[in-house]
């Protein structure tokens, strides 16, 4: 009976880390912690190998951490305005995009190839939920 709890729990234990890890990250970019839905902007990417490393100069997280695609976020709340975003792209190139970001609207980092040549741009996009 023992042995049938504990592999129970342990099963119970990876089914709840598996759910864990696949959810979305959200990566807050203000110091406002008053600030609604309606004060901000908020930005995703669209490929899992798609990521914002940097935005106006400030690391989102440690670029060491890029072996661990759980530490990057999948989900970014900022302040509207004028922002530099640094993004990386299948762990090895590394671009800048600037874009000037609304109030209250949600927008989706996209990339495609042109050629030879990879191209990212921003689409705005229906709303992306936000973190609790």
């Amino acid at each position: 009976m023992n042995k049938t709890m504990n592999s129970s729990f342990l099963i119970l234990l990876f089914l709840m880390l598996s759910l864990a890890a696949c959810q979305p990250t959200t990566y807050k970019f203000y110091q406002n912690t008053s600030l609604t839905r309606s004060d901000i902007s908020v930005i995703k990417t669209n490929h899992d190998f798609l990521k914002i490393v940097e935005i106006d100069g400030r690391q989102i997280v440690n670029y060491i951490s890029d072996y661990s695609n759980s530490h990057w976020p999948s989900i970014i709340e900022l302040n509207p305005g004028y922002h530099e975003l640094k993004i990386k792209y299948l762990g090895y190139q590394i671009s800048s995009l600037f874009y000037s970001f609304k109030k209250n609207k949600s927008y989706i980092l996209k990339h495609k190839y042109e050629g030879y040549h990879l191209v990212f741009y921003i689409e705005e996009t229906d709303h992306i939920p936000m973190s609790p």
